[in-house]
Formats: structure tokens, sequence, C-alpha cells
């Protein structure tokens, strides 16, 4: 596991929670929403993000959730890479749900109703807005995690965490 990914990870989740606390209203985030105790900051800064604060919330979850998930599962480029796919096409796929959203709830599970967050997929569907340039920043967000995953991938392994060759410490002169 790659801490520094993991931390970049949840930092820019932390990020995009921000953007609903303080860029929507209450009343259109179910987690805020669903709180016993307001917690929104949209009275006070309400729009800061401009329009980017529409579609900032589909970079961030691309991103985060791809370099958190190679981040857990190793460091090779073709985990990079399908990580990074793997979040696209879903975010993808809920964004069409939204353009869609009468075909999207009839591909939504039933006993989805009788889980926690689950329960809220067909509501997503069917009161979200699709907007092309949430695809967009979904495909930002995949370049973007596949970038940060390469160059802060650990180049070598610690020598601590190799194992002890005598030979190898001969022919560096350490034994």
């Amino acid at each position: 596991m790659n801490f520094r990914q993991i931390a970049i990870a949840l930092l820019s989740l932390l990020a995009g929670a921000l953007v609903y606390l303080a860029d929507r209203p209450p009343e259109a985030t179910w987690f805020v929403q669903n709180l016993p105790f307001n917690l929104s900051l949209h009275d006070y800064a309400g729009g800061f993000l401009g329009g980017l604060g529409k579609f900032l919330p589909a970079f961030v979850h691309v991103f985060s959730f791809s370099v958190l998930t190679a981040a857990v599962l190793g460091e090779s480029r073709i985990i990079r890479l399908n990580a990074c796919l793997f979040w696209l096409v879903a975010d993808t796929a809920f964004e069409l749900g939204q353009k869609f959203p009468q075909q999207a709830v009839k591909l939504v599970p039933g006993w989805f109703s009788q889980v926690p967050i689950l329960d809220q997929t067909s509501h997503y569907f069917m009161n979200g807005s699709y907007h092309p340039l949430d695809v967009l920043a979904g495909v930002a967000g995949a370049a973007a995690a596949y970038f940060i995953l390469s160059i802060t991938k650990q180049s070598h392994p610690s020598k601590q965490s190799q194992p002890i060759n005598l030979h190898d410490q001969q022919e560096e002169g350490i034994a």
C-alpha cells in the first residue's frame, strides 16, 4: 500500500465534501440534509466556486477513488490504468443514469431499498441532472489520477522490507 497516495485520495475526498457543504444548498445534498445538526456552510459561502462547483464533484469522485483503489491494490501500470478506467466508467454510468432516469431506475435492484445510502439510488437518478461537462470532468479526474499515481509510486521498496541476502551484502562490501 502506498500511504502517500492514500493520503492524497482522502484529502481530495475531504475537499469534495467541502464543495457539498459550502457550495450546495443543504436540501440538495443527501448527507448534509440528513445530519442531525446543521453542518452546511452554504449560507456563508454558497456559490464561491462559481461554475466550477457544479463539475468539481465529478472530477473529485473519479480522481479520489481511482487513487485510493490503486494505492490499495498495487502500483503496477495495469492496476493504475484499470483503477482509473473503472471509476471513470462507473461515474459515467451514473451520469448517463441521470440523463435516462426511467431506464436507470429499472436497473436498480429491489434490495437496494433495504440498505442505507443505496436506498437513495433511484432518487439520485430521478432528481439528478445530467451535464456533459460532468462526464468531461470525470475524464479529467481519471487522467489526473493516473498522472498522480505515476509520479507518487514508490520507486524502490525500502531496504528494510527486502530479505537479507548475504551474497549481495558481500558485493556491496557490507559483510
